[in-house]
């Protein structure tokens, strides 16, 4: 890594795509316990400025209710209101096959029965690939990495996250979901 800064903006990066392919997976005991653990590591960690720290409190405000949450990702996402696979999001073309290559390039698998273009994979991918550059053994690794990651955000998920933002916000523009897709939106413009 170059520089502690640069170290510090990846570990953030990978911490907060990982929060939030958490986020918008179903909220279910397992997965709410594990994020709201994860997004408390990450306000104490110091690594965060101070406008993300208070955004992140704030979603932890907004998710106390555990049954509040449940219904209003139904209400989100299970009506169809609201694509969460990137296909649905650009039915222009097909990401499958691009997808299924660029994981198997980097060693990631989506679970099994899951839809590689889910928010809540690529989400996860571009965590991984946070962590990939900072344990990159080599220039070259570092570089090859560095680019795969900025090329999935920039061709894959930031125009998906818009359309995202957007949807949401047109259903519940008040709730839990459209606070946490601005915050995500907010940081991958901001980083991108």
């Amino acid at each position: 890594m170059d520089t502690i800064e640069a170290a510090i903006k990846l570990v953030r990066q990978a911490d907060l795509f990982r929060l939030f392919s958490l986020v918008f997976n179903y909220p279910s005991e397992e997965v709410v316990l594990t994020w709201r653990e994860l997004a408390q590591d990450m306000l104490s960690s110091g690594l965060l400025p101070a406008d993300l720290k208070e955004k992140i409190t704030v979603l932890l405000s907004k998710s106390s209710d555990f049954e509040a949450l449940q219904r209003e990702y139904s209400e989100v996402f299970f009506t169809g209101k609201v694509p969460m696979c990137e296909t649905a999001a650009h039915p222009e073309y097909d990401v499958y096959y691009n997808l299924a290559s660029l994981y198997k390039m980097f060693g990631f698998e989506p679970r099994s029965g899951e839809a590689p273009d889910h928010i809540t994979r690529e989400l996860e991918f571009l965590s991984i690939m946070c962590i990939k550059q900072l344990n990159a053994d080599s220039a070259q690794k570092k570089e090859v990495t560095e680019k795969a990651y900025k090329t999935f955000l920039l061709n894959n998920v930031k125009g998906f996250i818009q359309k995202l933002k957007d949807k949401i916000e047109q259903v519940k523009p008040d709730g839990f979901y459209a606070y946490a897709v601005r915050i995500l939106y907010n940081e991958i413009e901001n980083n991108s």
